[in-house]
């Protein structure tokens, strides 16, 4: 059963969560503390998600081995969600296939 979107935010927030943001058109999160992959319900078996499999990216071996988790929103909803909660949002990697990110919580202002 998918989960909420900000049941997902609220998840990735509360923990000590390393975030990757994964684009290959369609849009998945990987928390690399927890295994996690976090897949948009819309998108979860969506061909555009294999280069996240194959071992073309740094943590394919990583994502394979991995829990899934559905969240029930689209790419687009995923991706502005991070938007909308303040995250530092940094590139990692970027080939013509796939562009992966890194995300953090940005710090309260006078923090």
């Amino acid at each position: 059963m998918p989960i909420t979107i900000a049941e997902f935010m609220n998840r990735i927030t509360s923990t000590e969560a390393e975030i990757y943001i994964l684009v290959c058109t369609d849009v998945i999160v990987y928390d690399r503390v927890s295994r996690i992959v976090y897949i948009p319900e819309v998108t979860h078996r969506n061909t555009n998600l294999n280069p996240m499999g194959d071992f073309r990216t740094p943590l394919g071996h990583e994502l394979l081995w991995s829990r899934h988790v559905e969240i029930d929103c689209s790419s687009q909803e995923l991706a502005d969600a991070f938007i909308s909660a303040g995250y530092d949002i940094k590139l990692f990697e970027s080939t013509k296939d796939y562009i992966i990110y890194t995300a953090r919580k940005s710090a309260p202002i006078g923090a």
